[in-house]
């Protein structure tokens, strides 16, 4: 399903998007995040992005939460939850304060992404004990230092 996609990105340099939509319980975080025996398509993606790196390049992620109007780091620096801002600048629109964390493993990608699950807001609802409250964006970024890549 992604290959395209991260052929796209680490061929062309070319951006990349992929997103899940459906009803509470159709499986969203489980296709984007899977389990430990099944990784989904993120881990899954940064293991075939990392698999592509060489020693200069660059993988990071970044995870946030959008909850009601509220822009949230799930995985700030320090312990507290840093409220994110989108700006306008030069025509082009912005996310500012997002941390970035440096990614060599799916394996290091997998804990990042835990980590950040415990921070998002949930709640219980009829169908599911612990149904997210919110909308979650991981963004990854490849920065190719390489010559000839």
């Amino acid at each position: 399903v992604m290959d395209p996609l991260i052929e796209a990105v680490v061929q062309k340099g070319q951006d990349g998007l992929a997103f899940t939509y459906g009803v509470t319980n159709a499986g969203k975080s489980y296709t984007m995040l899977g389990t430990k025996t099944d990784p989904g398509l993120i881990p899954q993606s940064i293991e075939t992005l990392s698999n592509s790196l060489s020693a200069e390049d660059e993988l990071s992620l970044g995870y946030m939460e959008v909850y009601n109007d509220d822009l949230n780091d799930l995985l700030p620096m320090d312990s507290t939850k840093t409220e994110l801002r989108i700006r306008e600048r030069d025509g082009a629109t912005e996310l500012q304060g997002l941390s970035r964390h440096r990614v060599s493993s799916m394996k290091e990608g997998i804990q990042l992404l835990t980590k950040g699950d415990r921070m998002r807001k949930t709640n219980s609802t009829k169908l599911n004990k612990a149904s997210s409250r919110s909308h979650c964006v991981c963004s990854l970024e490849l920065i190719r230092k390489s010559k000839g890549k």
